[in-house]
């Protein structure tokens, strides 16, 4: 298995459908889906695609409690068998086939690549840039991410996640290729909610 593609759900009845749509499913990745007890259409919505499409490497996990989006991506994590691991969240979308990235992937820890927002801004990672959007902007090699998991953060787990494997002194590879569109900025997302209780503190 080459890639193991792991997407956490919360109440993405908007989305979810869009952003499995746009995985290329192959014999050498694996979906790994995780509903973290959604309330609203968005556990039928992934049964219907998961009945529609009969992709046999799809593992679907459903939280009886809702736990958060770190400590539902450590139960992907752990059950990952892919060389490498591709967080999607369930909002966002892949904008090229999956072979285009695998086409990538030659060895290295962690393979970046671009993305685009929802306003056209295109993100260019570099390693002068590598910081900014830190959490959706990479594939990690499983064996290297090996026990490092996430903490259970609400908000902004995935950068703490990254501190911890760049202390791990990793390689790295930038590809270059636009490969995921951020659906941001969009009101009501999980980022648009911190920010407006972020302000609101203030």
């Amino acid at each position: 298995m080459k890639i193991s593609i792991i997407i956490p759900c919360y109440n993405v009845e908007e989305w979810i459908t869009k952003c499995l749509d746009s995985i290329e499913l192959r014999e050498d990745i694996e979906i790994i889906l995780i509903n973290d007890s959604s309330t609203d259409n968005t556990n039928n919505l992934i049964k219907e695609w998961i009945d529609v499409k009969q992709f046999e490497n799809i593992k679907y996990i459903s939280n009886e409690i809702n736990i958060g989006e770190g400590l539902t991506l450590n139960k992907g994590f752990d059950r990952a068998v892919g060389e490498y691991v591709l967080i999607v969240d369930s909002d966002d979308w892949l904008m090229k086939k999956t072979s285009v990235m695998i086409s990538e992937l030659t060895g290295e820890d962690m393979i970046y690549y671009d993305l685009e927002t929802n306003n056209g801004t295109i993100f260019k990672v570099t390693q002068e840039t590598k910081m900014m959007y830190c959490g959706a902007t990479k594939l990690y090699k499983r064996s290297f991410l090996g026990e490092t998991r996430r903490n259970d953060k609400r908000i902004h787990g995935d950068v703490e996640l990254y501190y911890k494997l760049l202390e791990k002194n990793p390689t790295e590879k930038f590809t270059s290729i636009i490969f995921y569109h951020y659906n941001f900025p969009r009101i009501g997302s999980l980022t648009d909610r911190f920010m407006n209780s972020e302000a609101m503190k203030k």
